[in-house]
């Protein structure tokens, strides 16, 4: 059974401009889970927002299964819609 997992401004768990390493998740568990997630075969969708970029997810040479990052500037029904089926959901 396929499953999805939201998680919604995810920015207040990652580094800030400010710090050294911009974008990367604050708690290691949670850094685990994710990048666990991006790494194993599933049918599952994990759905991330934050106002900074995934420093821990997409990095070369890591192995993952597939990651497709999204700008949305104007968050809209229909532009996230759209993101969502971008990445073969239905």
């Amino acid at each position: 059974m396929p499953l999805v997992v939201v998680l919604d401004g995810l920015e207040v768990a990652q580094e800030g401009p400010a710090g050294g390493e911009f974008g990367r998740l604050l708690d290691g568990v949670l850094r685990e889970v994710l990048t666990g997630w991006c790494q194993q075969e599933h049918a599952g969708l994990a759905v991330l927002t934050s106002r900074f970029p995934f420093a821990d997810l997409d990095q070369p040479g890591r192995p993952r299964r597939e990651l497709a990052s999204r700008v949305i500037d104007a968050v809209r029904r229909g532009c996230c819609a759209a993101a969502l089926t971008s990445c073969g959901t239905t």
